[in-house]
């Protein structure tokens, strides 16, 4: 039985790169995972490379593929720049409620992809983490 991923996001975030540390079974060191548990889940589905994954651009798509994608989905991550872009957690606060759970043991994971950013943005990282908490 495979895990089937989602990996969410708008454009040029890192989803492509994230995919790539999956795929080769190791973390990129941009990649910030806002849960210890998520990232053990992440590297022994890497290790075993049991998955697939549908990458979705949410940028002007409707967001009845995201919800036709997240039906079949045992795990869904949410990709975001923490670069000082509030507007996307708005973004994501749409794709968040856009997504039909219908699947108890789905698990949704908000990352933030910290892109070389200097401490500044310490204060948006604690709100993602925050925001991944309500999950």
């Amino acid at each position: 039985m495979s895990q089937v991923m989602l990996v969410l996001g708008p454009n040029r975030v890192g989803k492509s790169s994230l995919i790539d540390a999956l795929t080769y079974g190791q973390f990129h060191r941009e990649f910030y995972p806002q849960d210890i548990h998520f990232q053990v889940k992440l590297a022994k589905v890497a290790q075993h490379r049991v998955y697939e994954v549908q990458s979705i651009e949410w940028d002007g798509k409707p967001l009845g593929l995201v919800q036709f994608y997240s039906n079949v989905a045992d795990l869904i991550l949410i990709v975001v720049n923490i670069c000082g872009c509030y507007d996307q957690m708005d973004q994501v606060h749409d794709i968040y409620q856009a997504l039909p759970i219908t699947n108890n043991k789905q698990q949704i994971v908000l990352i933030g992809n910290l892109n070389g950013q200097n401490k500044r943005n310490q204060k948006l990282c604690q709100s993602l983490s925050q925001f991944a908490k309500l999950n």
